[in-house]
C-alpha cells in the first residue's frame, strides 16, 4: 500500500534536513539463487538500472511522481536480492546489495518522465469522475 509521503529524513551539515523516499528494486532470478546482480552491480550498475527502467518503467515512474508530489529531496533505490535458498527451496531472506540515490526531478528527466503529462492524466481522471 503506497502513501504519498517521504519515508526518511536525512540530515547533514552541508545540506541540512532533506526528505527521502526509499524504494526497493528486487532482483528477479530465474536461475534459482545465482544472483547476477552480485557479480555485476559494482561494475555495471548503469546497465542494471537501465534494464530496470526498461522492464519496470511504470513502477519507476510511479515512485518518481510520488516522491515529487511528496516534496522529497532525494529518491533512494535499494538493490535487493534473495539470500541463498535453503535445500527445501525456501529463501532464507533478502540482502541489500547496494543503494543509489537521485534527486527526484533529475531522475524524472533521466527516465523521460514529463510531469506536465502526469498532471494532465490526473486532470482527465478527475474530470471524468466528476461528470
Amino acid at each position: 500500500h503506497d502513501h504519498q509521503h517521504a519515508e526518511a529524513v536525512v540530515s547533514t551539515q552541508s545540506t541540512g534536513e532533506q526528505l527521502m523516499c526509499i524504494k526497493a528494486l528486487n532482483e528477479w532470478d530465474l536461475k534459482g539463487g545465482n544472483s547476477e546482480w552480485r557479480q555485476k552491480l559494482d561494475t555495471q550498475r548503469g546497465d542494471i538500472l537501465t534494464t530496470e527502467m526498461k522492464n519496470n518503467k511504470c513502477k519507476l515512474a510511479k515512485w518518481t511522481v510520488s516522491s515529487i508530489i511528496a516534496g522529497a529531496d532525494l529518491l533512494k533505490f535499494g538493490y535487493i536480492t534473495r539470500s541463498m535458498p535453503r535445500s527445501s527451496g525456501e529463501s532464507i531472506g533478502h540482502s541489500i546489495l547496494s543503494t543509489q540515490q537521485f534527486i527526484p526531478k533529475q531522475f524524472a528527466a533521466q527516465i523521460s518522465l514529463d510531469m506536465n503529462n502526469a498532471w494532465g492524466i490526473l486532470r482527465v481522471i478527475v474530470a471524468g469522475s466528476t461528470r
